[in-house]
Protein backbone atom coordinates (compact mmCIF):
# COMPACT_ATOMS: atom_id res chain seq x y z
CA UNK A 1 0.00 0.00 0.00
CA UNK A 2 2.84 2.40 0.80
CA UNK A 3 4.43 2.04 -2.65
CA UNK A 4 1.07 2.44 -4.40
CA UNK A 5 0.29 5.67 -2.53
CA UNK A 6 3.85 6.86 -3.03
CA UNK A 7 3.43 6.42 -6.79
CA UNK A 8 0.09 8.27 -6.74
CA UNK A 9 1.47 11.26 -4.86
CA UNK A 10 4.67 11.42 -6.92
CA UNK A 11 2.64 11.29 -10.15
CA UNK A 12 0.51 14.19 -8.93
CA UNK A 13 3.61 16.21 -8.04
CA UNK A 14 5.42 15.45 -11.31
CA UNK A 15 2.71 15.41 -13.94
CA UNK A 16 -0.46 17.20 -12.87
CA UNK A 17 0.63 20.82 -13.07
CA UNK A 18 -1.49 21.35 -9.95
CA UNK A 19 -0.83 23.87 -7.23
CA UNK A 20 -2.17 21.53 -4.59
CA UNK A 21 -3.27 17.98 -3.92
CA UNK A 22 -5.07 16.15 -1.15
CA UNK A 23 -4.97 12.77 0.49
CA UNK A 24 -7.89 11.49 2.51
CA UNK A 25 -8.75 8.35 4.43
CA UNK A 26 -12.32 7.32 5.20
CA UNK A 27 -13.17 4.08 6.99
CA UNK A 28 -16.54 2.41 6.49
CA UNK A 29 -17.94 -0.79 7.96
CA UNK A 30 -16.30 -3.11 5.45
CA UNK A 31 -13.45 -1.14 3.91
CA UNK A 32 -11.07 1.76 4.16
CA UNK A 33 -11.05 4.23 1.28
CA UNK A 34 -7.90 6.21 0.54
CA UNK A 35 -8.09 9.00 -2.06
CA UNK A 36 -5.19 10.93 -3.56
CA UNK A 37 -6.48 13.85 -5.65
CA UNK A 38 -5.13 16.86 -7.48
CA UNK A 39 -6.72 19.77 -9.28
CA UNK A 40 -4.39 19.50 -12.24
CA UNK A 41 -4.97 19.10 -15.92
CA UNK A 42 -6.23 15.50 -15.85
CA UNK A 43 -5.24 12.88 -18.38
CA UNK A 44 -3.64 9.76 -16.95
CA UNK A 45 -2.77 7.71 -20.03
CA UNK A 46 -1.31 4.23 -19.93
CA UNK A 47 1.77 4.73 -22.08
CA UNK A 48 3.86 1.91 -23.54
CA UNK A 49 7.00 1.52 -21.46
CA UNK A 50 5.44 3.49 -18.57
CA UNK A 51 4.94 1.20 -15.62
CA UNK A 52 3.50 3.64 -13.03
CA UNK A 53 -0.21 2.96 -13.46
CA UNK A 54 0.34 -0.72 -14.23
CA UNK A 55 2.40 -1.09 -11.04
CA UNK A 56 -0.33 0.65 -9.04
CA UNK A 57 -2.92 -1.80 -10.39
CA UNK A 58 -0.65 -4.77 -9.70
CA UNK A 59 0.02 -3.62 -6.15
CA UNK A 60 -3.69 -3.07 -5.46
CA UNK A 61 -4.47 -6.58 -6.68
CA UNK A 62 -1.68 -8.01 -4.51
CA UNK A 63 -3.21 -6.54 -1.34
CA UNK A 64 -6.81 -7.41 -2.25
CA UNK A 65 -7.80 -3.80 -2.88
CA UNK A 66 -9.85 -2.15 -5.62
CA UNK A 67 -8.19 0.69 -7.49
CA UNK A 68 -9.94 3.35 -9.54
CA UNK A 69 -8.19 6.06 -11.52
CA UNK A 70 -10.61 8.88 -12.29
CA UNK A 71 -9.27 11.48 -14.69
CA UNK A 72 -11.29 14.44 -15.91
CA UNK A 73 -10.78 18.16 -16.60
CA UNK A 74 -10.90 18.83 -12.83
CA UNK A 75 -7.84 16.66 -12.18
CA UNK A 76 -7.12 13.08 -11.19
CA UNK A 77 -8.36 11.02 -8.27
CA UNK A 78 -6.70 7.78 -7.30
CA UNK A 79 -9.22 5.82 -5.21
CA UNK A 80 -8.02 2.80 -3.28
CA UNK A 81 -10.61 0.67 -1.47
CA UNK A 82 -8.96 -1.64 1.03
CA UNK A 83 -10.84 -4.48 2.69
CA UNK A 84 -11.02 -4.07 6.44
CA UNK A 85 -9.51 -6.95 8.38
CA UNK A 86 -12.25 -9.02 10.06
CA UNK A 87 -10.62 -8.50 13.48
CA UNK A 88 -11.02 -4.72 13.26
CA UNK A 89 -14.69 -4.68 12.28
CA UNK A 90 -17.21 -3.80 15.01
Amino acid sequence: MFRLLQEATMNAARHSGADWGTTGIRPTDDRVRVVVADEGRGGAPDRPGDYGLANMRRRALAIGARLAIVSDPDGIRIILDLPRPAASQP
